[in-house]
């Protein structure tokens, strides 16, 4: 068993460090594209990238900023711009779905570090919040597979709040 365990923490580490890799190349493309809508989209796939490499909250700084300059995107009413309004309108969803995941890990890793609840309480909101509207809005475009999906990660926000600190310590991150 500590062989496996030992082999699982190698495999992590190497994922994460092949995380951290994109991440980086990540942000040599964005600033290429720096200015660009294509920039936008770039920054989302970093901070992807950088919550699975485990800088969870350093991706969570790239989401929030591609999820603010993609509603700005979104919001621009120039004519014409209907095809890029759409594209915005997409990244906006992906956004808010991945900064989901991000605070839920976030809130998890810092329960398991036995953070006070005032700190990890307000990290799993913001991904509670973010699932469910995410659920109410693919719901009302009658996306009814995806938003049971978006329901079953907002269960999981709050199996998270509800549970113990030691039905957590142990266990492994829930994959995705």
């Amino acid at each position: 068993v500590e062989k496996l365990f030992a082999e699982e923490q190698q495999a992590y580490a190497a994922a994460s460090d092949a995380w951290k890799a994109t991440a980086d190349r990540y942000q040599n493309v964005e600033g290429m594209l720096e200015g660009s809508f294509e920039a936008n989209q770039v920054r989302w796939l970093r901070g992807r990238a950088l919550v699975r490499a485990g800088e969870v909250f350093n991706g969570i700084e790239e989401l929030d900023a591609t999820l603010a300059a993609a509603v700005e995107q979104a919001a621009d009413n120039s004519p014409g711009n209907k095809q890029a309004k759409q594209a915005a309108s997409q990244l906006v969803l992906a956004a808010r779905e991945e900064l989901a995941a991000a605070h839920y890990y976030g809130a998890r890793l810092l329960r398991e570090e036995g953070r006070s609840p005032g700190v990890w309480k307000q990290v799993s909101e913001t991904s509670r919040q973010q699932f469910r509207f995410l659920a109410e809005q693919t719901a009302e475009a009658g996306e009814a597979d995806v938003s049971r999906n978006l329901q079953r990660n907002l269960e999981r926000v709050l199996d998270l709040e509800q549970q113990d600190r030691s039905e957590l310590v142990g266990r492994p991150i829930p994959k995705d």
